[in-house]
């Protein structure tokens, strides 16, 4: 499928929007003022931003731990992520979720988990909800190839291959399950060939060309709407961050220095912008505005949540249901 130059730069601007943003949080958060953890999903953005534009608004999405990228793409709210950010009473958990739990259903942002795998069989049940009620859009769950490890993967692939839901789950294996790395704990290192033993349509895709991987996962989206089947994505990605937190990861049996360069090199969103210029579908003056503006909307965004107030003691039973 053709993608016309417009939807390349909603694209290039989903991305940059999630990167941007991270890379703020990046210098922001040594100040201290941030209380959860953060996973850092730079590098990753091609991913979230591919997926999610391809998908409605009803279309429902469950993340990990490492949600931000996630949120943003689904169109979540700017002001009421970095409010989040802050645990400020305006954040989309009201201050009680933080980096890792992030909702915001009125666009299709179901939740985030902390817990490795614990999202799957979540989703995997929305998708049979969504089948039983006659609807017609799907479930989409994000995972790492950490969340590959979890029997419960392979329990919920299992039951939706058995029952065909509407569920499409894309593993962003970056090569690491924290400390871990993939060679270290796979046998097969194809976690895509796995899910084919359950008569699943599987695919393998490379994140790093954001164009390809933009067109091919329209594809199977379509295919899991049309068919109303489940079917599975692994793309392999780079994540320039650490797992956590604001360094790089780089140490013995961890990475090089060399290793986070060479990543680099095949930054997702250097690949568009080189594409843009070759194919004049922006110049470098365009891509300048895209991100000056986009920083200004962050920069308010921090503003709006710095001035915002904590939750209060008279809120914390609210929202809460078990």
């Amino acid at each position: 499928m053709y993608k016309s130059k417009n939807d390349l730069i909603k694209l290039y601007k989903s991305m940059c929007l999630i990167r941007l943003v991270e890379e703020e949080l990046v210098r922001l958060y040594p100040q201290q003022e941030m209380k959860c953890p953060h996973h850092y999903s730079i590098g990753q953005e091609s991913i979230a931003a591919g997926i999610c534009l391809n998908l409605e608004k009803k279309d429902q999405i469950y993340s990990s731990h490492r949600c931000h990228g996630h949120y943003l793409a689904k169109g979540g709210s700017l002001n009421q992520f970095m409010a989040e950010m802050y645990n400020k009473s305006s954040g989309c958990t009201k201050g009680k979720g933080g980096s890792m739990h992030l909702i915001d259903t009125s666009v299709g942002m179901k939740g985030s988990h902390g817990v490795v795998g614990t999202n799957i069989p979540i989703a995997m049940g929305s998708a049979f909800a969504l089948k039983y009620k006659n609807k017609k859009n799907i479930s989409v769950v994000f995972f790492g190839d950490g969340g590959a490890d979890q029997g419960v993967l392979y329990e919920s692939l299992n039951f939706s291959a058995l029952k065909s839901l509407p569920i499409l789950f894309v593993c962003e294996n970056n090569g690491y399950a924290s400390f871990s790395s993939t060679k270290s704990r796979h046998a097969n290192k194809n976690i895509s060939d796995r899910v084919k033993n359950f008569g699943m349509k599987s695919i393998k895709l490379n994140s790093r060309n954001p164009i390809d991987f933009f067109i091919s996962s329209e594809k199977i989206i379509n295919y899991v709407k049309k068919n109303q089947k489940p079917a599975f994505i692994e793309a392999d990605v780079d994540r320039f961050m650490a797992h956590c937190g604001t360094g790089y990861d780089v140490g013995p049996n961890l990475r090089t220095k060399n290793d986070i360069k060479i990543m680099k090199l095949n930054d997702p969103i250097i690949f568009l912008e080189k594409h843009f210029l070759k194919n004049n579908i922006c110049n470098k003056k365009n891509i300048e505005s895209i991100k000056v503006n986009i920083q200004q909307k962050i920069k308010e965004a921090v503003m709006f949540a710095k001035k915002d107030k904590l939750p209060q003691k008279k809120d914390l039973m609210k929202h809460i249901f078990a």
